[in-house]
């Protein structure tokens, strides 16, 4: 069994995969050494680990996990199953490989998309040849409440919304969970709409933290996979094993 770590922004998380298929899954607010251990001390069945991190120095909780298993860190260096033609391939973040790495997988000889939503919203395009060209990046739920609470001297910080809201906000608060969710929502589609223009038989996924909250309002033909970064991660281990 692999064990998959994924640090991210705002969270760390762990998944037991066999296969394709995810085992057991944990989730803590950082990857510390206590962390490392509770995961081995849970699942001593794990064979060998891959650790995706783009936010902070883990080097004593991977030590702890190389103690006890192989470890593969994703890398530019990492040998991953799509042809890689980002201009700057040193600075592609590991999340965004490895949504790559699940797009080629799961729809090889197509056209495919994914929209990533959490911290940032990403969009990541892989061509039917399995070629990773790049996508975008724009700022998440969270850092356009943060944006406006910084920015502006008296609009307040939101935590915690529940969406959707009312389109029309009767008061500030309401009126800033509109103008977040809707722009965000109205710029996802646009930008589905704008890769279906370019390119046929596009196949499109949506994932992260928060993508729940724009599944049932898209219009575009698209399929919500919670786990896909996870595989995508689990596709690059295989891969460097």
């Amino acid at each position: 069994m692999n064990l998959i770590i994924d640090i991210g922004n705002t969270s760390a998380k762990a998944a037991v995969m066999q296969g394709d298929k995810v085992i057991a899954k944990l989730k803590n607010r950082r990857f510390t050494k206590t962390w490392a251990e509770k995961i081995l001390s849970l699942h001593p069945e794990v064979k060998r680990a891959l650790v995706s991190n783009v936010a902070e120095n883990v080097a004593e909780g991977i030590a702890v996990i190389r103690y006890h298993i192989p470890v593969h860190e994703v890398s530019a260096f990492s040998r991953v199953p799509f042809t890689n033609a980002y201009d700057t391939p040193e600075t592609l973040g590991t999340d965004r490989m490895a949504n790559a790495a699940a797009l080629v997988s799961l729809y090889p000889e197509q056209n495919s998309l994914c929209v990533d939503i959490g911290t940032c919203v990403k969009f990541d395009f892989c061509t039917a040849e399995g070629a990773y060209q790049g996508g975008s990046i724009s700022p998440g739920i969270s850092l356009r409440f943060q944006a406006m609470n910084d920015y502006t001297r008296r609009l307040p910080l939101l935590t915690g919304e529940r969406f959707p809201p009312s389109i029309t906000g009767e008061n500030t608060r309401n009126s800033m969970r509109s103008g977040v969710f809707y722009g965000m929502l109205h710029e996802i589609d646009g930008m589905i709409a704008s890769y279906r223009e370019q390119y046929t038989h596009l196949q499109v996924v949506i994932t992260g933290g928060d993508a729940q909250h724009f599944v049932p309002a898209l219009k575009s033909d698209i399929f919500a996979r919670p786990d896909f970064t996870l595989l995508g991660l689990n596709k690059i281990l295989e891969l460097n094993a």
